[in-house]
């Protein structure tokens, strides 16, 4: 049997929070929640997004990723934090460099793994995941 990933990418963008994004919260099995390394503010607005996830898909799977990974002069989070929020949210933690592809696959099949656990436990063992990209 074969499943269909759809993938949509709000950015994070201001002007989605409260208009567009709640409409793909809505029948989502997965979320890759990212966040910018270098930009505090983005791991701050982490707190609102989880809230959103817990307010509209409290039963999505969710998957944190620190994006630009390869910056590392340029760090503003540090791993500890992202990964001490991670763990107490009980999340998978990714840190990623899209520049690089470092971490990308590995961050969506640890994501599709963890939805195909929910949704079919039973196809996990005959599961294969290809990413085309």
């Amino acid at each position: 049997k074969r499943n269909k990933l759809q993938i949509f990418d709000t950015a994070g963008d201001e002007r989605f929070r409260r208009t567009i994004t709640s409409a793909y919260y809505r029948g989502c099995h997965g979320i890759l929640l990212c966040f910018d390394v270098t930009d505090e503010s983005s791991f701050s607005d982490l707190g609102f997004w989880l809230a959103e996830i817990e307010r509209l898909a409290n039963h999505a799977q969710v998957v944190l990723v620190g994006c630009k990974s390869e910056l590392a002069s340029q760090r503003r989070v540090p791993r500890e934090e992202a990964e001490k929020l991670a763990q107490s949210r009980h999340l998978d933690y990714f840190e990623s460099s899209a520049k690089e592809g470092y971490q990308v696959s590995e961050a969506f099949e640890a994501l599709i793994y963890s939805v195909m656990s929910d949704i079919a436990p039973d196809s996990i063992a005959q599961m294969v995941i290809t990413i085309a990209g």
